[in-house]
């Protein structure tokens, strides 16, 4: 009777957001607006690059298309991101620019829709977890990384309900195709590598060889579709990416953002304190993973990775700690086991949105750039740290 209900509850819950998002379908194309400056025009471009033959690293084809399809915003000299995503976007390429980015944000949206029900069912059998249907959406709506995603057009949505299939499936036992979901985040590389790396090492101290050989197997795919396209994709990336580092490095939400804070940009002294805070973060991780990989749950342990990605990854914005939402629900649902009061868990998700937006507000009347937003994440390993001690 209680699974038959919360399914009922989260169906109907999915079907309003469902025609939330049709609606929003129907609006845009009443009324078209323009995002060619917006992020997603670099999605789309690829798309249409690859249908039609071209290569979108080449720099002449990137910016004739900028500049046919009317975008005079020019952020990267050629695609940066790995050759296969530019090969899954070829469907893009097919549409106009505002089809296609109706139908992305429609996706996106219920992408991270999919992913807090998906979470929420792992916990269906608490009798208690129909309470946090309402907070855990509310949090979602009011997250600042959310909003910035929608409005870019950005990847965020779809990777968050990546990692959400992969806790999933992982929590389930089902570590073949959790593994392989896990190993697509490649696609977006300096989240993706941090992310795959650690629970890498999880894996191997587990011996789980059916995972390992899941991402080394997805790995070896999207090489070789991307090699048959352009065999020197690989160096043509690494160039473009090495660019487009050095032209942001220090100014990111994550510890090296914190560390150019804290030298006043200068180079050496922000190398040196951003190496030195992911070094200290990275070991504190491993260290949990190696040492407790056989009793914390694989919900848990990604839910240490993630924010441990967010924080060292040299690039990153604030849109990509969308992510944040698997170890803000989790870390909810561990109280929840663990009997604490309603609202001590209930509320975590929402009050952390809260503090997106003020930090956006203090770097606004402050230095005027975002890094202070590392805290979001930062917060959110403490958060899971502590739950993870909690007995049920």
């Amino acid at each position: 009777m209680l699974k038959n209900n919360l399914g009922f509850r989260y169906g109907i819950f999915a079907l309003s957001c469902l025609i939330a998002g049709g609606l929003f379908f129907m609006v845009w194309f009443k009324h078209p607006f323009s995002y060619t400056h917006s992020d997603f025009f670099t999605f789309w471009l690829a798309g249409k690059l690859n249908w039609t033959g071209q290569d979108p690293y080449a720099e002449i084809a990137w910016r004739g298309g900028h500049h046919q399809f009317g975008s005079p915003w020019i952020p990267n000299p050629i695609f940066p991101y790995p050759l296969p995503l530019a090969i899954f976007l070829t469907p893009l390429g097919l549409l106009s620019f505002n089809q296609a980015f109706a139908i992305w944000i429609y996706l996106a949206i219920n992408a991270v829709v999919a992913s807090g029900l998906i979470l929420l069912s792992i916990w269906e059998q608490h009798p208690k977890i129909k309470h946090f249907i309402l907070p855990i959406f509310a949090g979602i709506l009011l997250f600042r990384p959310f909003i910035v995603s929608l409005n870019n057009g950005q990847l965020s949505p779809f990777l968050t309900l990546m990692l959400v299939l992969t806790v999933y499936w992982w929590e389930k036992k089902q570590w073949g195709p959790g593994s392989i979901v896990l190993a697509l985040t490649v696609l977006k590389p300096t989240l993706g590598l941090p992310i795959i790396g650690l629970s890498v090492i999880w894996l191997a101290r587990q011996r789980n060889f059916t995972a390992l050989w899941g991402i080394a197997l997805t790995f070896f795919a999207l090489f070789v579709i991307a090699w048959l396209r352009n065999p020197a994709w690989v160096m043509q990336f690494l160039a473009g990416g090495s660019k487009k580092l050095s032209s942001t490095f220090g100014y990111s939400p994550n510890l090296w953002g914190l560390g150019g804070a804290i030298c006043s940009h200068e180079a050496s002294c922000t190398v040196t304190a951003g190496l030195l805070m992911s070094t200290a973060l990275v070991c504190a991780t491993i260290f949990i993973i190696v040492r407790q990989y056989s009793t914390l749950a694989p919900a848990t342990i990604l839910s240490l990775i993630i924010p441990t990605a967010l924080l060292i990854t040299p690039y990153i914005w604030v849109y990509d700690q969308l992510l944040l939402v698997i170890p803000l629900v989790v870390s909810m649902m561990k109280l929840l086991e663990s009997g604490y009061p309603y609202l001590l868990s209930a509320l975590i998700f929402v009050l952390m949105a809260i503090l997106t937006w003020l930090l956006l507000a203090l770097a606004a009347w402050g230095v005027g750039y975002d890094y202070g937003s590392a805290i979001i994440p930062l917060l959110s390993w403490l958060l899971v740290m502590v739950v993870k001690e909690v007995k049920k």
